[in-house]
């Protein structure tokens, strides 16, 4: 039988009964698959919160694969972008955008949002961002397009982050074609 005594997973008197179990085992547990009955409960957002404070915390990198795969199957794109803009974890923004690619999830109709925190965040999450919308698959609506561009031209942009906002712009161009 496996120790389960060493627990990794953030401390939070929050979290919910079905997450207390989470250690080193984790991938034994869901097996890459958050269980329906979960996914159908009204704090799924907690649940998808206390995931991310696993990809979060280096304490878990050997559990990412396991976490992303359980993000994508439970079509977490919606939960994700609030937790991204949600104060409590601004300071983990890049790691989360990063998940929001490394997962596969289509984030399309988050466009905006994801424009915001190319030009509001440091040049890493900016990265991390064009990398998001480089994989959206669409459909857009050409005024949603021409919107997100004139965002990434109304802005003053640091000279760091300016060659990966004109790598957006020509993506969302890309849409329009």
């Amino acid at each position: 039988m496996p120790d389960t005594s060493k627990h990794t997973e953030p401390s939070n008197e929050d979290a919910p009964d079905y997450l207390s179990h989470i250690g080193e085992n984790f991938s034994s547990i869901y097996f890459g698959a958050m269980p329906k009955e979960l996914q159908q409960k009204k704090d799924s957002k907690k649940i998808v919160s206390h995931i991310i404070a696993l990809l979060t915390d280096g304490r878990n990198r050997n559990m990412k694969d396991d976490v992303l795969l359980i993000l994508k199957n439970s079509d977490s794109a919606d939960i994700l972008v609030d937790i991204l803009k949600s104060k409590e974890y601004r300071e983990h923004r890049r790691t989360i955008a990063a998940a929001c690619w490394e997962s596969g999830i289509d984030f399309s109709k988050h466009l905006d949002a994801f424009i915001r925190i190319a030009l509001e965040d440091s040049y890493e999450t900016c990265l991390e961002a064009m990398t998001v919308i480089e994989q959206m698959q669409g459909p857009f609506e050409a005024e949603q397009i021409h919107a997100a561009i004139g965002q990434l031209n109304a802005g003053k942009i640091s000279e760091d982050k300016q060659l990966i906002v004109s790598d957006i712009e020509l993506r969302l161009r890309s849409f329009l074609a």
